[in-house]
């Protein structure tokens, strides 16, 4: 019930405000995780870390577009750019592009013609690929 009230009083004025929404979890214990939600059009991108590592990982453009569902196809450098800007300075974004095995995203989509939908991108990959990591600032 908190989750649909958050839903409602927090999300949804927001996103029909300036059509996007970011919001970083810090975790509240020490072994926590955390995490940065990206929510647009009644779509949903979960990313998580470690609260020791303070680093999400990306999907670089080309891994982004094979994997992603069709509404975010394309939208990489978009999302990117909004996340940089919405997580804490002491916490860093890293391009992949294969998806590590402990680190997958969660895609939700919410939208009445589906009904709620969950996928988890890239759960059962398994990474030693090259990445790129980005500091925000």
């Amino acid at each position: 019930m908190l989750t649909f009230r958050f839903y409602f009083d927090r999300i949804e004025p927001w996103r029909k405000r300036t059509g996007f929404l970011v919001q970083y979890f810090g975790g509240r214990e020490p072994a926590d995780g955390i995490s940065v939600s990206y929510f647009e059009a009644d779509k949903e991108l979960h990313f998580f870390s470690d609260r020791d590592e303070m680093t999400f990982q990306v999907p670089d453009e080309d891994l982004w577009d094979r994997t992603m569902p069709d509404f975010f196809r394309g939208k990489q450098s978009l999302v990117l750019a909004r996340l940089q800007h919405s997580v804490p300075k002491q916490t860093s974004i890293r391009l992949i592009n294969e998806y590590a095995g402990d680190r997958s995203i969660l895609y939700v989509d919410t939208s009445k013609a589906h009904g709620e939908r969950t996928v988890s991108i890239g759960q059962k990959a398994e990474s030693d690929g090259e990445s790129q990591c980005i500091e925000t600032s």
